[in-house]
């Protein structure tokens, strides 16, 4: 090592399962439905600044409750939908299915 060479600690790197854990647990723990009703606008605002068109191809990441996925397929757009945790997914059926989308 020269004598001008200076150390320079690596930080700490974060514990990724770890964070997505606690990530799962809070998405877990509300009742997004709710929110969900409230911002369905949210979802068709998307679909229309995105200028989604019949047979445009869709993936909605972490759907919620679906108002997203839906508001595309009302347009007619082809995709799916699903929630960011494993027991959201019976929420999120429900909803697709009084809509004919499966």
């Amino acid at each position: 090592m020269s004598p001008n060479a200076v150390f320079r600690p690596q930080p700490p790197q974060p514990d990724l399962a770890a964070v997505k854990t606690r990530q799962q647990g809070a998405w877990s723990s509300g009742d997004y439905a709710i929110v969900g009703t409230t911002l369905q606008i949210v979802g068709e605002s998307l679909c229309e600044a995105l200028d989604l068109r019949a047979g445009s191809k869709v993936l909605d990441v972490a759907a919620g409750n679906g108002n997203a996925t839906l508001a595309a397929a009302r347009r007619w757009c082809e995709g799916a939908g699903g929630p960011a945790t494993s027991n959201r997914i019976h929420k999120t059926h429900g909803p697709l299915e009084v809509d004919g989308v499966r």
